[in-house]
């Protein structure tokens, strides 16, 4: 048997858009971001996300083919539209969104083989939305259930949506805080989840004392583990694109993982002792990504970590 990473959340089209101009057409969607890299690193990867029987999930389909993602459980569908984002670059090269989306049809998340110590990595509004939540909720269950290793990315970076309120959107993120092993967001996430202004203010709101991992742009990372704090270096590096930076991030979250777990070093006991080199590879794949534009990571880090 050998494990594999599932990633859980939208598929969509990317279009860049720099000084008003349109850059590149590029696969997206934070789960497929992520995927995309591990999957360029050799991990066995298997996405669930949905996507339309058009022009656009077709250029999808192709790319993730292309990448060896395995896309066995996605059925294009002829009543959903494939999302479309335009992804806005500002002079700091961070994006601003216009995203346009309609799903119309029945959300079902097909039956799959899940073994002990395989990763699910899911997030975003995708794991909120009154849709599908339930349903996506289950699933995380089951897979804990199973022995699979949850990482959550709540990714949520507005307060207003119009199937829900505010309080019911904290109430649904709550619910996929309690099933998750890692909780990892940035202060913008959860600026918009809790209103909290600093890492100890986001930890504290927590319903669960896991291990947290918070986020700030270019300023350092923190964690909190056993309630203790922990902060890390961010390099200096001047970006291309910051639209993958915090999926990047939890690729190399998987990736380390995973690693440790070919040694014979379980999840808990990496986490316990090998925290410090976890984080830090997460940070050289978030830094790595924004050197270019591109939404996963490009073979020059590929090559030095094969090394």
């Amino acid at each position: 048997m050998k494990n594999k990473i599932i990633t859980l959340g939208e598929a969509l089209i990317d279009i860049i858009i720099e000084s008003n101009e349109p850059k590149t057409m590029v696969a997206g969607g934070s789960v497929v971001n992520a995927s995309i890299s591990l999957s360029r690193l050799g991990i066995p990867v298997k996405l669930i996300s949905e996507i339309g029987n058009d022009s656009s999930g077709n250029f999808l389909l192709d790319k993730l083919n292309s990448e060896n993602i395995d896309i066995s459980s996605i059925s294009p569908s002829m009543q959903l539209q494939t999302p479309i984002a335009l992804a806005f670059l500002d002079e700091h090269c961070n994006a601003k969104y216009s995203i346009y989306k309609n799903y119309n049809t029945e959300f079902a998340i097909p039956n799959i083989e899940i073994h002990r110590n395989d990763i699910v990595l899911y997030g975003s509004y995708y794991s909120v939305s009154p849709r599908q939540h339930q349903k996506i909720i289950d699933f995380i269950g089951y897979a804990k259930s199973r022995g699979a290793f949850i990482i959550y990315d709540p990714n949520i970076r507005n307060k207003v949506h119009d199937d829900m309120n505010h309080q019911q959107l904290i109430d649904s993120v709550e619910r996929n805080f309690l099933l998750a092993d890692i909780i990892k967001g940035s202060d913008e996430d959860f600026a918009s989840i809790y209103d909290a202004k600093s890492s100890d203010e986001a930890y504290n709101k927590l319903p669960a004392k896991k291990f947290f991992i918070y986020t700030q742009g270019s300023k350092e990372v923190e964690t909190f583990y056993k309630d203790e704090k922990t902060s890390y270096a961010v390099p200096k590096i001047s970006p291309k694109s910051t639209i993958g930076a915090g999926d990047n991030f939890n690729a190399g979250l998987c990736y380390s993982l995973f690693q440790y777990l070919e040694t014979g070093i379980s999840y808990a006991e990496a986490i316990n002792t090998k925290k410090p080199e976890i984080i830090q590879t997460a940070i050289q794949f978030s830094s790595e990504v924004c050197l270019k534009n591109e939404n996963s990571i490009n073979q020059s880090i590929i090559q030095r970590l094969k090394l």
